[in-house]
């Protein structure tokens, strides 16, 4: 383990220590070079969200080198560690393509599982047959903003959609950076699954 020594959190000149690069452990340099990395490989909200996970944990070794232990961001960190540690990494429910000659929904269905997954490469289509009532299908945002110039940030949630007994619903397409996991699936929750089938669909450009 690399040592380092405690350190105010303000220079003479009442600057914040944290701001110094000349003052900056080990571990507060590793982080500010992933930052530099990932700010280097272009813009989308999946990056803008890793910059600013990123600063978080630069925040908190931060805190750790001046001695503010903050029980708070530590925990926030574990969770955001076991989160990306449990994420599913293979769908459940396979993604075909569909060409000219079009294709046969009924023969791509499967059963639904509570919590169903589908790979999307942004061109992807969720086909829905409900069962013998109506259930609700939650569709997972991995995002939970997006900023625009000019227009600031906006908020971004689930979405709920609601499948009529014995109907078939279509939702989609999934913009990448807002729905896709690490593994690039999809996540949607079913309220109930009894006689509930679904696919995916992919539509290449």
């Amino acid at each position: 383990m690399n040592d380092f020594k405690p350190r105010s959190d303000k220079r003479p000149d009442g600057i914040p220590t944290r701001c110094d690069v000349s003052l900056m452990s080990d571990g507060e340099l590793a982080v500010t070079e992933a930052i530099r990395v990932v700010e280097n490989m272009g813009a989308s909200e999946s990056l803008t969200k890793a910059s600013t996970l990123l600063m978080n944990a630069r925040d908190a070794v931060a805190d750790h080198v001046e001695g503010k232990f903050k029980v708070c961001a530590l925990a926030a960190a574990f969770f955001l560690c076991s989160s990306a540690g449990h994420a599913q990494t293979v769908p459940n429910i396979s993604t075909t393509d569909i060409t000219t000659a079009g294709i046969n929904t009924a023969s791509a269905l499967q059963a639904a599982s509570p919590t169903t997954y589908f790979s999307n490469t942004g061109d992807a289509l969720l086909v829905v047959k409900g069962g013998g009532t109506t259930v609700s299908a939650t569709l997972k945002t991995q995002a939970t903003s997006l900023y625009q110039d000019g227009y600031g940030s906006t908020p971004l949630s689930d979405v709920t959609v609601s499948i009529p007994s014995a109907s078939i619903v279509v939702m989609g397409p999934f913009p990448q950076g807002r729905w896709n996991n690490q593994y690039g699936l999809v996540t949607v929750s079913f309220t109930s699954v009894v006689g509930v089938s679904a696919s995916a669909i992919n539509v290449p450009q």
